[in-house]
């Protein structure tokens, strides 16, 4: 069916509200721990006595809620999971009981396979990407959930142009500028089965046309080969 909105969960780098306690509220609130996620806001169709700077509004009788014209589909996402034994078995049971609960009220998944690190952060390893691409697809597959590529949209982009600039230079973790559009593209792409290229969206004039296009035929090259579209 037509999608509506997507909601980002799994990490303070995807949620609308850039919550970095992972629960209701605005940024870097201090909403409480004992608070499910609450995506009852008004941007996203909930009731109008929620919006995103009041903690822990709504209905939160379980983790998920959705709303007619409001959000139907959950992305989530996790950078370090994929990189150990332990976190892995973790990361697969959590996935498979929080897509389970969307479903059932009548929501969609997709797992957001989220970029490496590179250097200075600490964990960042060549063999990343592979343990990281494994563990989504293994955990989409089981639970037949979306994969969106992200990671190896990341990978092309600097094979292809070794000097673009896609995370942060201060962690290499978190993306910049170039890396958000790059992930934007995928995302849409994976979603809506529809090119990103030809999109004039450049953030105010922030993305010059060159990087434009280009981040554009990365996502949509990922995106055909990876679902072989």
């Amino acid at each position: 069916r037509p999608l509506a909105l997507p909601f980002f969960t799994g990490s303070a780098w995807l949620d609308p509200d850039a919550c970095t306690n992972g629960y209701s509220g605005p940024s870097n609130s201090t909403g409480s721990k004992l608070a499910r996620i609450n995506q009852n806001a008004t941007p996203l169709g909930g009731p109008p006595e929620c919006p995103w700077a009041t903690n822990n509004c709504g209905p939160n009788d379980e983790p998920f809620a959705f709303h007619p014209g409001g959000v139907n589909v959950v992305m989530a996402d996790g950078s370090a999971q994929p990189l150990s034994a332990e976190r892995r078995a973790t990361s697969r049971q959590i996935i498979a009981r929080h897509a389970e609960t969307v479903r059932r009220r009548g929501g969609e998944v997709a797992l957001y396979m989220t970029h490496v690190y590179v250097p200075p952060h600490k964990e960042a390893r060549p063999e990343n990407l592979e343990l990281t691409a494994r563990h989504y697809l293994s955990v989409g597959n089981e639970i037949r959930a979306l994969v969106i590529p992200v990671a190896l949209a990341f990978d092309e982009a600097y094979r292809r142009r070794p000097n673009v600039v896609l995370h942060t230079d201060f962690d290499g973790s978190h993306p910049d500028i170039l890396g958000t559009y790059l992930a934007s593209c995928v995302t849409y792409a994976s979603i809506y089965n529809k090119p990103c290229k030809g999109n004039r969206y450049d953030y105010y004039g922030r993305i010059a046309a060159d990087d434009l296009a280009f981040l554009q035929q990365v996502g949509d090259d990922v995106v055909k080969r990876f679902f072989g579209r």
